[in-house]
């Protein structure tokens, strides 16, 4: 599992930019970073990451849930 979450993280530079700098995730690319350290086990940097994209996307119910399980993880609540 560690290779494939090396590989994928090798492939978020490249995401991030597309779209015209907006990423696929239309948040340049935070989404991916933010479940990437989800699955390395770095809550912190999936809070930080999901707070961004948040700002990008306010209304996305999806990214809201996804910081209150990143802030549950990092201790937070």
């Amino acid at each position: 599992e560690l290779d494939q979450l090396e590989e994928a993280a090798a492939l978020v530079p490249r995401l991030s930019q597309s779209e015209g700098g907006r990423g696929f995730d239309n948040a340049g690319g935070a989404t991916f970073r933010a479940r990437l350290a989800m699955k390395r086990g770095t809550p912190d940097v999936a809070v930080r990451e999901l707070r961004q994209a948040i700002e990008s996307l306010p209304t996305s119910t999806e990214l809201q849930i996804s910081l209150a399980e990143a802030l549950i993880a990092a201790g937070r609540t």
